[in-house]
């Protein structure tokens, strides 16, 4: 690894906070502090349904961080319901779950919504 790109990640991690359990993200676009419980349910590839209550941790203009205290398998699909979205419910992708203390830290990245 060149000098440089040791420095670029460096300064990612100490942009990002070293506290952030996933340092090494490859975001698109800025992460929000977010904060209320709403509802997640996760398909996993059998179609099995896992419906359980999700404290939002972030937002960013394509994704949605949370913390969950059930694991959920990477790309899983969900749909997350609750009065505290920006609408009455967003879908997706699961990117990544990683544990963190007793729960569960997960990433989603939500489809694109079009016009009508």
């Amino acid at each position: 690894m060149s000098g440089t790109a040791r420095t670029t990640i460096e300064t990612r991690v100490e942009s990002q906070g070293r506290t952030d359990p996933i340092p090494f993200d490859r975001r698109g676009a800025k992460r929000v502090g977010a904060a209320g419980t709403v509802m997640g349910a996760f398909y996993d590839a059998f179609g099995d349904l896992v419906l359980t209550p999700v404290e939002i941790a972030d937002w960013s203009r394509h994704g949605v961080g949370l913390i969950c205290g059930t694991p959920v398998a990477p790309g899983s699909r969900f749909t997350l319901y609750g009065d505290t979205l920006p609408l009455p419910h967003l879908s997706g992708t699961v990117a990544r779950c990683q544990r963190v203390g007793e729960k569960y830290r997960v990433g989603l990245v939500c489809e694109a919504r079009l016009a009508a």
